[in-house]
């Protein structure tokens, strides 16, 4: 009995200390996001994230569905091809995170999860990371 209430004892001890670290030492950046298109600077669009870049452009009514009908077919060119104008696709998302004061002096890691193909990570106008490949995390 003994044995089975110390453990109970350092289960709780354990699970308390787990959740305190959690909650305190990770700021998620849950938004909300924007998008503005390196073709058409100083315009920001809402944006979801996690979400693709196409799919913004979809929901702000720039491109049409790109699977309905024959939207997607090259000819009509209603959606810009990558090969032909990668500033349409090249893209900066913004959202404000507000840091904890306790905070205040240390040191702090971002990672991205699931960042797909190439990013610049800035923070306060200073560059904080930068990826090329898929990234997760």
């Amino acid at each position: 009995m003994k044995s089975v209430l110390s453990f109970l004892l350092v289960a709780v001890a354990f699970c308390a200390m787990a959740s305190s670290v959690g909650s305190a030492g990770i700021l998620q950046a849950t938004g909300p996001w924007e998008m503005e298109q390196a073709s058409n600077p100083g315009v920001w669009m809402p944006a979801k994230v996690p979400g693709t870049v196409l799919a913004t452009l979809v929901e702000n009514g720039i491109v049409p569905e790109p699977y309905q009908g024959l939207n997607n077919k090259y000819d009509l060119r209603l959606i810009p091809d990558l090969r032909e104008n990668r500033e349409f696709y090249t893209v900066t998302y913004r959202t404000k995170v507000a840091f904890p004061k306790e905070w205040d002096g240390r040191k702090i890691f971002i990672r991205p999860e699931g960042i797909n193909y190439r990013s610049e990570i800035r923070l306060n106008g200073h560059t904080a990371g930068v990826t090329a490949g898929m990234s997760s995390g």
